[in-house]
């Protein structure tokens, strides 16, 4: 199989990179730049770009200003980190927040948030090994359930085992109390189960 891929490769003109490439089945590789074991079902993040991203926050945390550019860079590196660590990602909101539609010159004051948000970014890497376990969902879905639901200010629908139902909301209900749409979805899902 790994032939014919070869001989296609040439055949289009699509160069090969033979210091990545295995001729041989393995257990760990490494895919755009992550290594991925599957003997011991991980994902591991390099630990130089773990040290690079720890080495600019201890910087960053020494400044009062900081250019938009320097903190995008930094977000790059730990947006590649959480595809490893994906449990990180939530630290990144506020962060993202400070530089959205802001030119890349601009340099924007370091507020309380910010320097909390690379603390804990800062405590994280220096506690996590930057690896995350491959969820069983990946290789296995267990056919056995079934359940969706949406919901919106108008109504909800649900699908249990091939099974569905939909409705729309009491105007009482939704007067007393003012429910979010987050408890409408959740409410959605009740029904459906």
């Amino acid at each position: 199989m790994l032939d014919l891929f070869i001989h296609i490769c040439s055949f289009l003109g699509v160069p090969i990179n033979w210091d990545k490439t295995s001729k041989f089945p393995v257990q760990s590789l490494i895919f755009l730049g992550l290594l991925i074991d599957a003997f011991q079902q991980k994902i591991f993040c390099p630990p130089d770009k773990l040290h690079r991203a720890l080495s600019q926050i201890e910087t960053m945390l020494n400044m009062s200003h900081i250019r938009v550019a320097t903190l995008s860079s930094l977000l790059g590196i730990l947006n590649f980190i959480t595809k490893a660590a994906t449990n990180a990602r939530c630290f990144s909101r506020r962060l993202y927040d400070a530089i959205s539609s802001k030119p890349q010159s601009e340099v924007i004051k370091f507020t309380k948030e910010l320097e909390y948000d690379l603390r804990i970014w800062a405590n994280f890497l220096q506690n996590h090994s930057g690896e995350t376990i491959i969820p069983p969902s990946i290789y296995f879905t267990p056919p056995f359930l079934e359940l969706s639901a949406d919901a919106s200010f108008i109504g909800f629908a649900c699908i249990f085992q091939r099974k569905y139902c939909q409705g729309k909301w009491n105007k009482q209900f939704l007067l007393t109390g003012s429910p979010s749409i987050t408890v409408l979805e959740i409410y959605a899902l009740a029904v459906g189960f």
